[in-house]
């Protein structure tokens, strides 16, 4: 008994640039299957490889860098004119930090703070040497 024309269920309509947009918001694919009507995520995957002649991991993976891409250019622009921003990404992208010099010694009693100080002295006198006898 073969097929019969017209049975089973109706095939859905999946919008795969609503789809690319969600998956550059890194949305779930779950939640994705659900706003789209599907009954479960393996329609995605089967359906991609169908009407797209492309795996869905790799067509997600393609998508989550160009909204990651698309984010990086936002900001990128939006530093131009926001002091925030432009030291978010200097810290963030180019290795910038900010300098903090701790002096916690006042907080110990005195015998303390100077067995600190002597140590940190000697530790330091130690490292001197040391370049000295690799020059």
């Amino acid at each position: 008994m073969g097929r019969v024309p017209g049975a089973g269920r109706k095939r859905l309509h999946i919008d795969w640039e609503a789809v690319a947009d969600m998956l550059k918001k890194d949305v779930s694919v779950t939640t994705i299957a659900a706003r789209m009507g599907l009954g479960c995520t393996d329609t995605l995957y089967v359906r991609c490889k169908k009407d797209l002649k492309l795996d869905f991991s790799a067509f997600r993976q393609q998508k989550l860098a160009e909204g990651a891409d698309e984010l990086k250019e936002l900001a990128f622009d939006k530093a131009k004119e926001d002091k925030t921003m432009h030291i978010f990404l200097l810290k963030n992208r180019a290795g910038y930090a900010d300098r903090t010099i701790t002096d916690n010694t006042h907080h110990l009693p005195e015998e303390t703070a100077k067995a600190v100080e002597a140590l940190v002295g000697s530790t330091a006198q130690a490292k001197k040497e040391l370049d000295d006898d690799e020059a």
